[in-house]
């Protein structure tokens, strides 16, 4: 279904393993994160991807069911320094908020 943008807390969610056996979990040996260039260009490609890109990596590193506020202090931290290299990755939160843990939890 080609949804209108797709949130890095939605790529967070994803399953890599849904609908395997748990013999076939073996077989997955890495991911990736897709992006339908019919909605990006030049203008936005940098802040669309990157964010859902680092929560992939998550889920591919860390596995399925993670909790997106654990996961907020870790990716935005991957997002500030992406922008301190001079990627234009947008800001997964405040920085009042990564100034201040917990300040700012929200239920996903």
């Amino acid at each position: 279904m080609c949804d209108p943008l797709k949130t890095w807390q939605h790529a967070y969610t994803f399953d890599p393993l849904a609908n395997l056996t748990s013999d076939q979990y073996g077989l997955v040996l890495g991911g990736q994160q897709n992006l339908w260039t019919e909605q990006s260009g030049p203008e936005n490609l940098d802040p669309i991807v990157w964010p859902r890109a680092s929560s992939s990596a998550e889920v591919f590193w860390s596995g399925p069911g993670g909790n997106v506020s654990a996961a907020l202090p870790r990716l935005h931290d991957v997002s500030f320094r992406l922008r301190q290299r001079g990627v234009r990755s947008i800001s997964l939160q405040p920085l009042w908020c990564a100034l201040r843990p917990h300040e700012c939890d929200l239920s996903w």
